[in-house]
Order: C-alpha cells, then structure tokens, then sequence
C-alpha cells in the first residue's frame, strides 16, 4: 500500500477523488482535471453515455 500524503495523516478516514462534491460546489485537482471536472458535470446532466462521447471525441491519434 503506498504511503498517505502528508496532507492525510491523522484523517484515516479520508478518500482522494478525482472530483468532488459539496452540494453545489464542485472542485477537482491534478494535471487534467478540467477535463475530469467537465466529463463529471456531463455525466450528472446527462448521463455516462454521453460524457464517453464527449470524452471519445476529444481523443487524438499521436500516430498522424
């Protein structure tokens, strides 16, 4: 199991998420998390199907 970051000891309890929520506010951290951030808010509008094929079309090909 690796280590908790400093920031998490004395919390056992704590959980690292990518995104999170509190009531209406929503945050997010790391290098993409806009976009972990915004597939979120598609997926609570409009559904997992969706924000896949947002997520899908956003893919590029870094074989061209």
């Amino acid at each position: 199991m690796p280590p908790r970051p400093v920031l998490l000891v004395g919390y056992d309890n704590a959980q690292i998420l990518d995104v999170a929520v509190d009531g209406h506010v929503y945050t997010s951290a790391g290098v993409t998390s806009a976009l972990d951030l915004t597939f979120a808010l598609i997926e609570d509008d409009h559904g997992p199907t969706l924000a896949r094929a947002v997520a899908r079309g956003l893919l590029t090909d870094s074989q061209t």
